[in-house]
């Protein structure tokens, strides 16, 4: 299967220009990761001059993330929808979003009938949000391959999507042999792996 890849048949790019963020360190490594999904209009920060890029993420924020950049990408309206999930405020900003990706396959709940949208984010359940988001709009082959990493469980659900992830360069370690699969991701994390599965398409040939 040869991918034709998102960037080429859309002129995807993150040269959008700075982000108005005063709080994040130029010499960060996610700082152009930010840049881009800014300027994508996929966050606009925790204030018009704050990122908090080392707040955690919640259930509710990566799914309102995920969505905008399913969006980006697409350019579908993914609105909404109707979910199981009986602690999703139909009021609450991530409501929409949350039944877009519910609808399309990307996220599951912690439960039958319930979401947790205030729960922070593990690190495995962002990249398996965003594995299931490049297979939707890229390669559905994308399934997993060989990582350094000694702590993500070959049984785990995420370990595919981990190996998908890592194989494009999306995701990297806490330290070379380690993931830390059970931490919490943060908003500087989060925004590098968006930033990297925007461009991530472009890897494939």
């Amino acid at each position: 299967f040869v991918a034709r890849t998102y960037r080429a048949m859309t002129g995807a790019s993150c040269s959008g220009g700075a982000s108005p963020f005063t709080d994040v360190d130029p010499s960060s490594y996610a700082v152009d990761a930010i840049d881009c999904i800014y300027g994508l209009g996929i966050t606009t920060g925790t204030s018009s001059t704050t990122y908090s890029p080392n707040e955690y993420v919640t259930r509710e924020q990566v799914a309102a993330f995920v969505a905008r950049t399913y969006r980006a990408m697409t350019g579908a309206s993914c609105s909404g929808g109707a979910t199981p999930f009986t602690d999703v405020d139909p009021g609450s900003y991530a409501a929409g979003d949350i039944g877009c990706l519910y609808g399309l396959g990307v996220v599951n709940g912690t439960s039958g009938t319930t979401y947790s949208p205030d729960e922070f984010v593990t690190r495995e359940q962002a990249a398996a949000l965003l594995a299931r988001l490049y297979r939707l709009v890229t390669d559905p082959s994308c399934s997993g391959g060989a990582t350094p990493f000694i702590d993500v469980a070959p049984s785990s659900y995420a370990a595919g999507d981990v190996g998908c992830l890592h194989g494009l360069g999306v995701v990297k370690g806490t330290s070379g042999t380690t993931y830390s699969p059970s931490e919490y991701a943060t908003r500087k994390q989060v925004a590098a792996l968006l930033g990297r599965i925007w461009m991530a398409p472009a890897i494939i040939s």
